[in-house]
């Protein structure tokens, strides 16, 4: 059986037994100073009580167990690619440990101090700038403790320019920026003067001056603060020249300038005059009333300064007409004859000859198409009496007349107009303007009247209707149940045709508005007479003038439709 003996028993054996047994020395025998084992033995017998004491000792000392020798811990370590990340949730830093310098993934948890909670994976990033300490855990093994500072995120805003005109055209740009990464699409632009403003699509405009403050919000963290100042835009009319002709053809040409930006397409220009204030539809101006005109301009609801206009007089050349009154009936077979010459004298003349047919009912002819005007027409019968004998007979402002002769009525009607027009002094003296509407069977029409001469005028208006379909005598005596009567007078004016309503007095450059009203339902059209389609009716207006205050003439006539209206005409 193997025994044990402890390292220092034979320590100790080893070591007597150097001492004893060594060359060096030589026990003797004192009486015969020869080697004596005897002698030995006694010294070591005689000392023997130093080796019970040494002995036990040196065998509790060294016999005692001697348990094991435990290894060192494992060496468990922390470290981080970066300690220092920005904290907008984005940015992080990424945890390494090993274990006695071998880097492990498993088993291992790293906690935040002073938090219970690990940290999930190997990761960590924030939005809440601080310093965050961490250390890792194996197996129970604390590693060491690494600091990461989260540093606070930079949000900068920043604008392309900081003045702009207050013209809701000129637009400031905002970008913003998180530690130099765009995040301006991501970010919220907020006006700091409006509560719960945000700015759309990064841009700002407006169209009221003031100085405007910015800020943004990203992640939760406000921007700087940027001022905007937008600047009042000044709104300037011009025009190219401050006095024209009231000719209504002389024209004024109006600029609108928002600072330097030519806006007069898009600005409203007003006018006003004696008759209060209008919307010109568009930047030129002309007129044949002599007056004071005064212009501005609206633009974004910012007014311009004022400029006048002065509009000297100037003779207006009216277009002259004439007024040519047809005696006639349905039942007088020659008068298609004269109606036919009028017809070719309207066409040589465009727009100058203007004709009412007046159907007289009574002692010589029984026309079917008098209707309400029946007694209106015997009158014109009557004083075309005093000229030539009716019908047919043309009246020319109820001035001059001209009956039919079968070969020269065209020649007789031309010359008719030359003895009115040198009458007249060549020249009409006054121009007309209508606008007309039916509403419920009445015929409301406003006329303007001008002048070139200040004196006393009147007005007269019958409404005429074509395209009435009636019989008709034709000069072989054959009847033509489809004829068709144009210019057939209908109704008229209350007063006299003859001499008018009165003006009273129009001045020279000047302008007289009249409203006339003509009540259909007040007319009895008799039996005969075809119904009255309106749509086929206008106005035949003419004025009046006199030369010796008593006597009036026609002047000027002009014609619009019922439901419509005319301008003043002039002559090219």
């Amino acid at each position: 059986m193997f025994v044990r003996i402890c390292p220092q028993i034979k320590l100790c054996f080893l070591w007597h037994f150097k001492i004893y047994s060594s060359r060096n020395y030589v026990y003797l025998s004192p009486e015969t100073n020869e080697f004596n084992e005897y002698y030995i033995m006694k010294r070591i017998k005689k000392n023997s009580f130093v080796f019970l004491w040494i002995i036990p000792f040196f065998c509790v000392w060294g016999c005692s167990e001697n348990p094991e020798i435990e290894p060192d811990p494992p060496e468990v370590k922390l470290s981080a690619d970066k300690t220092s990340i920005k904290a907008n949730n984005k940015d992080e830093t990424i945890f390494t440990v090993t274990v006695d310098g071998e880097e492990i993934t498993s088993s291992v948890i790293i906690t935040q101090s002073g938090n219970t909670i690990p940290v999930e994976g190997m990761h960590f990033s924030t939005d809440s700038a601080a310093s965050y300490t961490f250390y890792a855990t194996y197996h129970d093994i604390q590693s060491n403790e690494i600091t990461i500072d989260a540093i606070e995120i930079d949000i900068l805003l920043t604008v392309d320019k900081q003045s702009i005109k207050a013209n809701n055209k000129d637009i400031v740009t905002f970008s913003i920026t998180a530690d130099e990464e765009d995040v301006t699409p991501y970010a919220t632009i907020i006006q700091a003067e409006v509560a719960n403003s945000m700015i759309v699509d990064a841009e700002f405009h407006t169209r009221t001056p003031g100085t405007y403050t910015f800020y943004a919000v990203y992640e939760g963290k406000k921007s700087n603060e940027v001022e905007i100042d937008a600047s009042a835009v000044i709104l300037s009319l011009s025009v190219d020249k401050t006095t024209i002709l009231a000719n209504n053809s002389d024209k004024v040409t109006i600029t609108v300038m928002a600072d330097d930006e030519n806006v007069t397409s898009d600005a409203m220009i007003i006018l006003r005059s004696n008759k209060g204030e209008e919307l010109l539809e568009s930047p030129e101006f002309l007129t044949d009333e002599v007056s004071s005109y005064t212009f501005y301009a609206i633009y974004d609801n910012k007014k311009s300064n004022e400029i006048r206009v002065e509009a000297t007089y100037v003779e207006l050349t009216f277009l002259r007409s004439y007024c040519i009154i047809e005696i006639t009936s349905n039942t007088c077979p020659n008068c298609p004859l004269m109606t036919e010459e009028l017809k070719k004298k309207q066409q040589s003349l465009p727009g100058r000859i203007h004709l009412i047919a007046m159907h007289p009912f009574g002692s010589y002819c029984y026309s079917e198409l008098a209707g309400a005007l029946a007694a209106t027409a015997n009158n014109f019968a009557d004083r075309a009496n005093t000229l030539p004998p009716p019908p047919p007979v043309a009246m020319i402002d109820l001035f001059e007349a001209v009956n039919l002769y079968p070969t020269t009525t065209g020649k007789r009607l031309d010359d008719a107009l030359d003895r009115v027009t040198r009458a007249r002094e060549w020249a009409s003296l006054t121009g007309m303007a209508i606008q007309s509407q039916v509403t419920n069977n009445v015929i409301n029409f406003t006329v303007n009247f001008k002048t070139n001469k200040t004196g006393a005028y009147r007005f007269f208006a019958f409404i005429v209707e074509d395209g009435v379909v009636h019989r008709q005598i034709l000069s072989d005596r054959t009847v033509d149940s489809n004829y068709i009567h144009n210019n057939v007078g209908t109704y008229q004016l209350a007063g006299d045709p003859f001499v008018g309503v009165n003006l009273g007095t129009i001045e020279t450059g000047h302008e007289v508005t009249r409203n006339f009203s003509i009540r259909t339902d007040d007319f009895d059209m008799g039996k005969d007479r075809p119904q009255v389609n309106l749509a086929n009716c206008r106005i035949v207006g003419y004025t009046f003038r006199t030369n010796d205050g008593a006597n009036y003439f026609v002047d000027n006539v002009t014609t619009c439709p019922v439901n419509g209206s005319v301008r003043y005409l002039y002559e090219k």
